[in-house]
């Protein structure tokens, strides 16, 4: 379409769009003329993928799609550079995007073994923790009465779960550092109920807790989680160890049943399986403190 330019002298002038940012002269007065080139537009892409790695910098879908974004945008800015700007965000949105994927890999395969996991757990549970001075802490799991556990240490936090979502109101600790959990929850059972249903639902209240679904979804394949070394401990409780997926994450569970008349006691401990073996006897310890308080 071509540029219509009037010059001073009255003359009105069309103009081919090829002459943009040229100097002519006015065919009547020889006027000298300049022919004002418009300014691109800002590709909109580009700021899109600048936004996006870094809104999704520690996910791999994010990472790519910023990438994608990024690399699309730039090409298209660099083939018709006079229409469209942007091009220094779609660059920005493209290596920003390399950094989160190889950021999330890196953390993904050695990130337990540099530490970065906890700082990563630290930022997750920000504002769902609180760390009191006591060690000892209690909180009301049934109308009747309160459980009361000792942290291990001031590392482990008193977790502010809602208990809206979970069967039964429960008593939990964390640590996000060792990703290490200890819970305690009292859910109603029958008077007559023997041990195998007492087991059964003492581990449905565990998996179903608001811990636990804190902690990432447990695979439907894996749902009942595999229970090893179950045996009758000194205090008459079972006892047992759990290999439970969540999130992503294999753990093993210490885990305690003790059934007093309609109500069951479950007790449990766990981390990931590799830290296991270091962490259980600080663990157990832990769940030995238990105490009813009326």
């Amino acid at each position: 379409m071509a540029l219509v330019l009037i010059c001073e002298c009255g003359s009105k002038l069309e103009i081919d769009p090829g002459f943009k940012g040229r100097m002519i002269s006015c065919p009547d007065c020889n006027r000298p003329l300049r022919i004002q080139r418009t300014p691109p537009r800002l590709f909109t892409v580009a700021l899109l993928s600048l936004g996006t790695s870094i809104l999704g910098f520690l996910t791999i879908v994010g990472s790519l799609a910023g990438m994608a974004m990024g690399y699309w945008a730039a090409k298209t800015i660099e083939r018709d550079p006079h229409r469209w700007s942007g091009h220094a965000y779609a660059k920005a949105g493209l290596y920003t995007g390399i950094a989160g994927l190889i950021t999330t890999l890196l953390l993904h395969y050695v990130g337990e073994s540099i530490g970065i996991d906890g700082f990563l757990r630290e930022i997750r549970w920000a504002g769902q923790l609180d760390y009191p001075n006591d060690f000892n802490v209690e909180k009301t799991i049934s109308n009747e009465f309160k459980a009361r556990l000792v942290r291990p240490s001031h590392a482990w936090g008193v977790v502010k779960v809602s208990d809206s979502g979970s069967a039964t109101p429960e008593l939990g600790l964390f640590n996000t550092w060792l990703d290490g959990f200890i819970l305690c929850l009292s859910p109603e059972v029958g008077f007559n109920d023997d041990e195998e249903t007492c087991r059964r639902k003492g581990l449905e209240s565990l998996q179903s807790s608001a811990l636990v679904r804190q902690l990432g979804k447990i695979p439907d394949t894996k749902k009942e989680g595999e229970i090893r070394e179950l045996k009758q401990s000194p205090q008459g409780d079972q006892e047992m160890y759990l290999d439970l997926r969540t999130g992503q994450i294999d753990r093993t569970i210490l885990v305690l049943i003790r059934k007093t008349q309609n109500r069951l006691f479950v007790l449990a401990g766990g981390t990931r399986r590799s830290r296991f073996p270091a962490q259980e006897s600080t663990l157990r310890t832990a769940l030995q403190s238990f105490k009813k308080v009326e």
